[in-house]
């Protein structure tokens, strides 16, 4: 039951991690996205709002962080997503029976969820921003980063993992 639990938290906090290095490298961060019908509009600023030092703008900037795309995804996505997978097929190396995986990965993708909300707006929780408006900002990036490629890919590798591990026993 410990070796269970102790593996939920490791799992969770990895893919947090993974997930939060994405949104500061600016691999996951929303390129252009509406929310509800208030016309609510996320981007990335415009190349022409921000310049950088020695008159690199923003986008050639990150136009050289993203090398290109393998299989039509951005390479930081793509790194994104093969850490999930990893960490999943580890995860069901460790849990080793199927309805264990199940459960543990289910525990692991809520607390991923809540840690990498609560890191979104901990500026809010600390009172240097708006928290009503980091609110809803935090949710949306929560669901595009998490949804439905890494929920698959995790399950999926989970099941790798037991299924290797009933392997090998």
């Amino acid at each position: 039951m410990l070796r269970a639990a102790l593996t939920i938290l490791g799992w969770g906090v990895f893919n947090a991690s993974a997930a939060i290095g994405g949104i500061l490298d600016g691999a996951l961060v929303p390129r252009k996205m509406y929310g509800g019908g208030g016309g609510f509009v996320i981007s990335t600023p415009s190349s022409s709002s921000l310049m950088m030092s020695l008159n690199v703008r923003v986008s050639e900037f990150q136009a050289e962080l993203q090398t290109g795309q393998i299989f039509g995804t951005p390479v930081g996505m793509l790194v994104f997503y093969l850490e999930i997978l990893g960490i999943a097929v580890i995860a069901g190396l460790l849990l080793e029976e199927f309805e264990r995986v199940l459960v543990s990965f289910f525990a692991c993708y809520a607390l991923t969820v809540v840690l990498v909300y609560l890191f979104l707006i901990l500026p809010g929780l600390a009172g240097s921003i708006s928290l009503s408006a980091l609110e809803g900002i935090g949710i949306i990036f929560v669901f595009s980063i998490f949804f439905p490629i890494p929920l698959f890919l995790g399950l999926v590798g989970s099941f790798i993992g037991a299924a290797m591990s009933e392997r090998m026993h």
